[in-house]
């Protein structure tokens, strides 16, 4: 089915043929003319299946046709410099002001996606009068002012910066006709929601309201329906499913999922893969431990500035790192072709998760590729991740693996050691009983170094920080007994000795 001539402009048709879009998919052809009329849309689709450009191409289509309303302006006959003069006549001008020219606004869960939403559209306009930029946080907002005062058709952004720039007046939503909700689950699960229902609150009432995302729970489904107006409903496929691929895991325990990492990259010479971990320190823990092994790897999470989140993002697009180690901050919208393989070092929260984080890969090669970790307490959120999905994973044996493993053999401490020393009523072990727990060895993985046997079998001797005194049999005056004295001693009068004096021979009897 090509694309619909009837509403899309010609203009706008040149620009997707040209970047090889001959034919709607599924979820395009289905929202395409409900977008582009004007109706509130709530739509479902699976990752990777043309969502942007699902709302996008209407978008566009719509603000093309609808022009923004122009502002007679008297021109006062000043030059460029100016200065008045013969050929600078009075004149009354057209213009369209910028606080006219914004006519929608795309909200979105996390920065990353909001650049690629504001670079796809713009890219889709190429040649059009639209202008298209993205504003977010933990970046300056100064620029950002700039861009939305230059004059912007379509901006895209978070919701937190969005509010942040409604509120100071930087961003006029008088003219708004089109909202866009994009991963509409994500909004909901990370709390941003009570934030776009403000943003919403300050567009006039009469807009256009799209949502769009992946999956769609029941509780996401209830907050959604209540800034839709009676809107038309896309499904494409079967309802939360992930792209159809290849998904297996392995049965492991914590300590040895780093070790399983370093045998799958390092002996399976994997490349292009997306490591997802649950929190940001885990995050550092995989990174030192894939660095310590010379294996090339960027990092991402919401506590990296914007700009080194880009750079990771770039680095790994490029082919220059093989392994993005990320958070979850990752797992939403994001197009990069060089991801093959998502692995799941930490089991998702949700089972939503599970269908973003494997349709990172399905943006390659149109099929997904996934390596889960489960431990013994993620079974059940995997069962349930399995039967969201409509996928079936596959459990596979676990590898030899023991050059990478931690050494574990540990000595059992003895009595000594395990029992609450008598004089320490808080519970403290005292430095003896300490002393004898010896560590464990050196890891491979992460390159901790421990004590030597001998430090180990003998506690260290304190060192005592008193000195000795002076030597009193020394004569008095003499070189030795003045070069003995510390401390507070160094300060008093010798015996025989004068205070600020020198030395006072004794009497003769």
């Amino acid at each position: 089915m090509p694309l619909d001539k009837a509403i899309i402009p010609e203009l706008l048709l040149q620009s997707l043929t040209r970047l090889g879009f001959h034919e709607p998919t599924p979820v395009q052809a289905a929202s395409l003319a409900a977008v582009e009329s004007g109706k509130d849309v709530v739509a479902l689709a699976p990752t990777g299946s043309g969502k942007t450009l699902a709302f996008g191409t209407g978008l566009i289509a719509r603000l093309l046709r609808d022009r923004p309303k122009a502002r007679r302006v008297e021109n006062d006959g000043r030059g460029r410099h100016g200065k008045s003069g013969t050929h600078n006549k009075r004149r009354v001008e057209t213009r369209i002001h910028a606080e006219d020219r914004l006519r929608a606004i795309v909200l979105c869960p996390t920065r990353e996606l909001a650049q690629q939403v504001a670079a796809d559209l713009a890219q889709a306009a190429r040649g059009s009068v639209i202008k298209c930029g993205a504003v977010y946080g933990k970046s300056a907002i100064e620029p950002q002012r700039q861009l939305v005062a230059s004059g912007l058709d379509i901006v895209v952004g978070t919701p937190g910066r969005l509010l942040e720039l409604m509120n100071e007046g930087s961003l006029p939503t008088q003219a708004v006709l089109s909202v866009v909700v994009d991963e509409a689950d994500r909004m909901v699960d990370m709390g941003f929601f009570p934030q776009v229902t403000k943003v919403l609150e300050r567009i006039p009432a009469t807009r256009q309201t799209l949502c769009f995302s992946a999956t769609l729970p029941a509780h996401v489904e209830a907050s959604i329906a209540s800034i839709v107006r009676e809107p038309v409903r896309v499904e494409v496929g079967k309802r939360n499913s992930a792209v159809a691929g290849d998904h297996k895991c392995y049965l492991i325990e914590d300590e040895r999922k780093v070790a399983l990492l370093l045998h799958l990259v390092k002996r399976r010479s994997l490349s292009g893969v997306v490591v997802y971990v649950r929190t940001r320190r885990r995050v550092g823990w995989v990174a030192q431990a894939l660095r310590r092994n010379g294996i090339s790897m960027e990092v991402m999470h919401g506590d990296r500035s914007q700009a080194r989140r880009n750079e990771a993002i770039s680095r790994f697009a490029t082919g220059e790192s093989n392994i993005l180690v990320a958070t979850d901050v990752v797992a939403r919208g994001l197009h990069v072709p060089a991801i093959k393989i998502v692995v799941n070092y930490d089991a998702p929260m949700m089972p939503e998760d599970f269908v973003h984080r494997v349709g990172r890969s399905g943006h390659g090669e149109g099929r997904s590729s996934s390596i889960s970790f489960i431990g013994a307490a993620d079974s059940k959120r995997m069962r349930a991740a399995e039967e969201l999905a409509g996928v079936k994973i596959e459990v596979t044996e676990v590898p030899d693996c023991s050059e990478f493993e931690r050494q574990t053999s540990t000595p059992i401490p003895d009595q000594d050691t395990q029992r609450r020393h008598p004089k320490n009523k808080g519970g403290r072990r005292s430095q003896l009983d300490r002393a004898k727990v010896v560590p464990r060895a050196t890891s491979r993985a992460t390159g901790h170094h421990n004590r030597s046997e001998a430090a180990q079998a003998e506690p260290p001797q304190r060192k005592s920080k008193r000195r000795s005194r002076v030597d009193r049999s020394s004569p008095v005056g003499s070189k030795d007994g003045l070069g003995q004295q510390r401390g507070k001693q160094r300060n008093k009068p010798l015996s025989g000795q004068r205070p600020g004096g020198g030395v006072r021979p004794k009497p003769t009897s």
